[in-house]
């Protein structure tokens, strides 16, 4: 799966002892217009007070690479004026970053002060571009080179001018935002560039500006300024933040599916980076054992799309996949609702007027009870009398009212199902499934409120239920009623629905499907798109018909929210065939 504008080529960089970074082709000449951010809207961090001193290597290796600025002769036309100094300066500036952010000496809003060979100081001012990251969210830097996930199907870095970053923001530090966890990490690219005839030469300033600090979003800017005409390529790396994630969090897909708690740390719905006004959130929701981090294939692919982070902006919704995928969706729905009008309190941002629903299996069902309305049916197919005869404290009411009685988010405008069971799955009659189900443990505060619904109420629910809390197994059997109930309800008028179905492996009988899901219940009579994808059912989500799928579903979107989308060449176009 290859983009035209986004080869995976040579930018290799090194341990912490070493930096180097391959120099770009030729210089093109460019106008104001094509050399800047493309970002629409830009945070810049200016000089608010002077940081004291930071300590030797540091401030030696901010000296070095200033003084071997590879374009300090002005305008250049071919790299072999710059390549003598281009490994040194990089190499300089690699070292004080890693150097500075162990020492806790770069202070995104304060700048450095370091000291120059002569014995002076110099200030060092950092300036932000492209970012919708706010300058206290810059707490903890590293080198991109040090995390290559080898399990990620590609590694998405171009070469050009700088270091690639990934950045920290710790929750611990800052007040909490809804949709973030306690450490996010982000890419950006450090160009470290002299002030014009500061570096060396006299001043009455006790500190003068000797330099600044360039940290640019590689997500929205390409390009460089180096000269009056020129620009180069920038560095960008935007893989490296995601294998950052995967070597610091611990995964416990099993321990959700058996222990299902709402406190597991991750769960909900959390974000990558701040919501901009006008893009779109796509919500991605995982399947039965599994976590956020099955997506984390597409996620990278899909942001080295031109254009996608444009236009797009990526969530997920994590979730104890043991429990009842009704007591998940009616969570998921509170909490969608929740974040939305906590960025847009007044409704008037258009891009959180028509958010994309992606689920893959267990998740479509999550996913489908966002767009759908109940009405009496899903309490019907399982109680024997109306629900406003229950006898149920508050507490009890409520839940039982959230899992059961809803109305679609008005805010989703289109759903992609990817291996959906909708029919459910022969797999949860196996002896597998039924072993699975039985290894489940309810939270003890659910058990216990289920057994105290049914002593207050005897007769209210069918034997299986009253033997025990279902499980999300037992609810995605072919016979089950509610899922039955589930696949009769009508999904609101106006969302487009997609539907991506697995083929490789055929189940029982010779019925075509993905191994878990049989084609025939993958589909859903509302589908305007039928996508068939030669792949396995955990195998789906990392295909690349499924993501060549998605991309088209996504440029769709876009084009019928506003047709000059189309005219954008840039907006979802740069695909290529693997």
């Amino acid at each position: 799966m290859l983009f035209a504008s986004m080869m995976v080529t040579g930018c290799k960089l090194g341990s912490h002892s070493a930096v180097e970074v391959e120099a770009p082709g030729p210089l093109p000449s460019a106008d104001s217009t094509s050399v800047e951010s493309t970002a629409t809207d830009s945070s810049s961090a200016r000089l608010v007070s002077r940081e004291p001193p930071v300590r030797r290597e540091t401030h030696l290796d901010a000296y070095r690479a200033l003084s071997s600025w590879p374009f300090d002769d002005g305008p250049v036309d071919d790299w072999n004026s710059v390549r003598p100094t281009w490994r040194q300066y990089h190499e300089y500036l690699g070292q004080m970053i890693v150097d500075a952010s162990r020492n806790r000496s770069i202070n995104v809003q304060r700048g450095m002060t370091i000291a120059m060979p002569d014995g002076k100081s110099g200030f060092v001012e950092i300036d932000l571009k492209g970012f919708a990251w706010q300058p206290d969210d810059f707490d903890e830097f590293f080198l991109a080179a040090d995390y290559r996930d080898s399990k990620l199907n590609h590694q998405w870095h171009e070469p050009g001018l700088g270091v690639p970053l990934v950045v920290v923001r710790h929750e611990s530090t800052k007040q909490p935002q809804p949709g973030f966890g306690r450490s996010v990490p982000f890419a950006a690219t450090a160009v470290l560039r002299p002030v014009e005839g500061t570096l060396l030469s006299e001043t009455s300033d006790d500190v003068p500006l000797v330099g600044v600090l360039e940290l640019s979003n590689p997500l929205r800017v390409k390009r460089v300024r180096v000269g009056p005409d020129k620009s180069v390529a920038l560095t960008r790396d935007i893989t490296a933040p995601l294998a950052f994630a995967t070597h610091e969090v611990h995964r416990h897909k099993l321990r959700s599916f058996l222990r299902p708690s709402d406190d597991e740390v991750g769960n909900g719905i959390c974000m990558i980076e701040p919501h901009e006004p006008g893009r779109i959130p796509i919500v991605f929701v995982h399947g039965l054992l599994s976590d956020k981090f099955t997506w984390i294939d597409l996620v990278n692919d899909l942001r080295s799309v031109d254009g996608f982070t444009r236009h797009y902006e990526i969530w997920a919704f994590q979730y104890a996949t043991g429990q009842s995928f009704q007591y998940s969706a009616a969570k998921f729905r509170r909490e969608l609702r929740d974040l939305i009008h906590h960025l847009d309190p007044d409704g008037s941002d258009p891009g959180l007027k028509d958010v994309v629903l992606v689920g893959h299996s267990m998740g479509g069902l999550v996913s489908k009870l966002q767009v759908t309305e109940s009405g009496n049916a899903l309490w019907d197919s399982l109680a024997s009398r109306p629900f406003r005869t229950v006898d149920a404290n508050p507490q009890e009411h409520d839940l039982l009212e959230a899992m059961f009685f809803f109305k679609p988010v008005a805010n989703i405008s289109r759903v992609v199902f990817i291996g959906t069971p909708h029919r459910g799955s022969v797999f949860a009659q196996t002896l597998i499934g039924r072993l699975g189900s039985k290894l489940v443990h309810a939270p003890r505060d659910r058990v216990e409120m289920v057994a105290k619904l049914i002593r207050n109420n005897p007769d209210l629910f069918p034997m299986e239920i009253t033997q025990r809390v279902p499980t999300s197994v037992d609810m995605l059997r072919p016979d089950s009623a509610i899922l039955s109930a589930l696949y009769d309800l009508s999904i609101r008028p106006g969302v487009k629905v997609h539907t991506v179905i697995g083929t490789e492996k055929a189940l029982a009988g010779d019925n075509p499907g993905d191994g878990v899901v049989s084609v025939a219940s993958a589909r859903h009579p509302r589908a305007v798109s039928e996508k068939l994808v030669h792949a396995k059912h955990t195998e789906l989500t990392e295909s690349d018909e499924t993501f060549t799928e998605l991309v088209r579903i996504f440029r769709e979107h876009l084009h019928e929210l506003d047709p000059k989308h189309t005219a954008d060449s840039h907006a979802l176009t740069s695909i290529q065939s693997p």
